[in-house]
């Protein structure tokens, strides 16, 4: 079966479409859609703080807690963060343990910057290894 092209462009451009106004015309502008504007997703994100400390300056204020900021939003996208959020403080939480519990056993540790106490753990463990092995404490 051959249609004829001529009568295919005729229903196509056709201008009794009388219900067709230049208001429902599209005009793409090549980004795609979400479900929060640039403008909702920065208020959002200049809405979180928390506490971090630093040995270089005075603390700072950030706020990773991602349920306390859903938990009244308006955003329905919110609420799918919160279990991601909670695994990823608790994560957060622990490793924060971790290196105050290295600050406490590396000398002069207190106050200092979290990479900085990870570095002088590692270092401060291979000067006890190496007085081990004075000692005559192999490790196997």
């Amino acid at each position: 079966m051959h249609e004829d092209t001529e009568e295919l462009n005729a229903l196509l451009y056709s201008d009794d479409d009388s219900d067709y106004t230049d208001d429902d015309e599209v005009t793409s502008t090549g980004h795609s859609p979400s479900t929060m504007t640039a403008h909702e997703k920065l208020d959002w994100f200049e809405g979180s703080t928390e506490e971090v400390a630093s040995s270089a300056g005075p603390t700072k204020k950030r706020n990773d807690d991602a349920e306390s900021s859903c938990a009244n939003s308006q955003y329905p996208r919110c609420g799918e963060m919160g279990s991601l959020s909670g695994n990823k403080r608790m994560r957060n939480e622990k490793i924060r343990e971790t290196v105050n519990v290295l600050r406490s056993i590396i000398p002069g540790g207190k106050g200092k910057d979290t990479m900085v106490v990870i570095d002088e753990a590692i270092d401060y463990l291979k000067s006890l290894k190496l007085k081990a092995k004075a000692f005559g404490l192999d490790s196997p």
